[in-house]
């Protein structure tokens, strides 16, 4: 990749108004070392410029996890006042170094600046390392103000040898301390009474991890760390209303199943009774399963009309629609929120599948439709037939499915004959009254 092709990509990148410039991003990605410099650089002249957006540069960082780039990750967590977001993904990045960064954290545990403690002891949690343990045990005894986050890294880590002190601090904290609940929760963690996967949702593919939502305020989605950080900055600042809460023994702690963490619960449909199923990127049940993806695919082709070409276009193509409305996401209606949530986690879904332009989504959701009995173990006619019942469904869950139904199946259904969709009730008592 030649020198100026990197410099207007990045330029691109701290410049883009909406969306999430993922290809862009990708493509540094691609160049890797020769792309670090010209990153460095902007980060340092992007210093307290609000027109630059430099989020995507660090999550590029953290990407290529070249031991140049730990001074400028650290140069940026020393500057809390850029905000929690910038703040979360520079510990997010520093963290993907792993035991390499440690010595870094190091440095930045030793400021005076509570905040900057906070984020690298965030950072030192994330590395998700052993060596980073001796560390946690350290920070968890000498750091009160944030032992918190070394507690959770410690129960993370599976650090069992360290009950006795989390319960001592535990136990000598007063009632109304902030870090009670973190310090409960990862005592029956490491007892095996409660499991609480640090981050879980938000250790995937950074393509989706740092697209910024219209339900959060075009931020991203909060980590957990996020929201700790916001809890304990209320909190010493004044802001949190004082609560008490209840100690129990260690006796308990360690002995009484807090509360249900196994795999969630089966889902079953309250209609056909079958499982509930992530299919394309939709929670679906047999009967929906063939309409959601004809839908999805109608989304597809809809982009393709419009001259959308990527699956990253398309995601962005959805932003801007919000954008250019000047609409809260709170104004919009249930319906049109929920269809532009569909598009977002089809275009999602297929992006982490591997799919980069929109033919190759069309043909990844026609594989999927192909087999989609093999997923209840049913016959795929069963869900390839364009039952009433799917289709009335999906009309229901405020989905645009096509409106010609087939005339000639309908005509020769008589109203006491069971019905088509396989409830086991007559025609005229379920879809048929739906008809009417």
């Amino acid at each position: 990749m030649e020198t100026a092709d990197i410099d207007q990509d990045v330029k691109a990148i701290v410049e883009c108004e909406e969306g999430h410039p993922i290809e862009p991003m990708e493509r540094l990605i691609a160049a890797g070392a020769s792309a670090l410099t010209p990153i460095h650089k902007t980060l340092a002249e992007s210093d307290g410029r609000p027109d630059r957006d430099v989020l995507p540069l660090i999550v590029i960082l953290g990407e290529l996890r070249s031991p140049s780039s730990l001074p400028t990750l650290a140069a940026t967590l020393r500057k809390p006042e850029l905000g929690e977001i910038l703040m979360d993904a520079t510990a997010e990045a520093l963290g993907k170094f792993g035991e390499a960064a440690i010595p870094t954290l190091l440095e930045l545990l030793a400021e005076t600046n509570a905040q900057t403690r906070f984020w690298a002891l965030g950072a030192l949690r994330r590395t998700h390392t052993p060596a980073a343990i001796p560390h946690l045990r350290a920070a968890l005894k000498k750091m009160p103000d944030i032992c918190g986050v070394a507690a959770v890294g410690l129960a993370d880590l599976g650090d069992k040898d360290s009950i006795p002190d989390l319960y001592a601090i535990y136990e000598k904290f007063p009632e109304t301390n902030i870090w009670l609940p973190d310090l409960r929760d990862s005592i029956a963690c490491l007892a095996g009474q409660l499991s609480f996967p640090v981050d879980s949702r938000h250790g995937g593919d950074w393509r989706i991890r740092w697209r910024r939502r219209p339900a959060w305020g075009w931020s991203p989605e909060p980590s957990a760390l996020m929201c700790a950080y916001i809890i304990w900055d209320n909190y010493t600042s004044g802001k949190w209303k004082e609560r008490r809460l209840k100690k129990d023994s260690l006796q308990k702690i360690t002995t009484t199943p807090d509360r249900e963490t196994d795999a969630p619960k089966e889902e079953v449909c309250d209609s056909c009774d079958e499982k509930i199923l992530s299919v394309a990127g939709l929670p679906v049940c047999p009967e929906l399963a063939y309409g959601s993806t004809l839908f999805e695919e109608n989304l597809l082709h809809k982009c393709l009309k419009d001259g959308i070409e990527t699956i990253a276009m398309a995601l962005d193509d959805l932003d801007q629609e919000l954008l250019y409305d000047d609409v809260d996401w709170e104004d919009l209606s249930d319906d049109r929120r929920d269809r532009w949530g569909i598009a977002q986690q089809t275009y999602e879904f297929l992006l982490l599948e591997g799919c980069r332009s929109v033919e190759d989504g069309i043909a990844r959701m026609r594989a999927i439709r192909s087999t989609l009995g093999q997923r209840w173990n049913l016959p795929q006619e069963e869900l390839v037939d364009d039952d009433l019942l799917a289709m009335e469904h999906f009309v229901k869950s405020g989905l645009e499915l096509p409106k010609k139904r087939s005339e000639r199946r309908v005509m020769k259904i008589g109203r006491n004959e069971p019905c088509p969709c396989g409830s086991g009730r007559k025609y005229k008592k379920c879809c048929g009254d739906r008809e009417q």
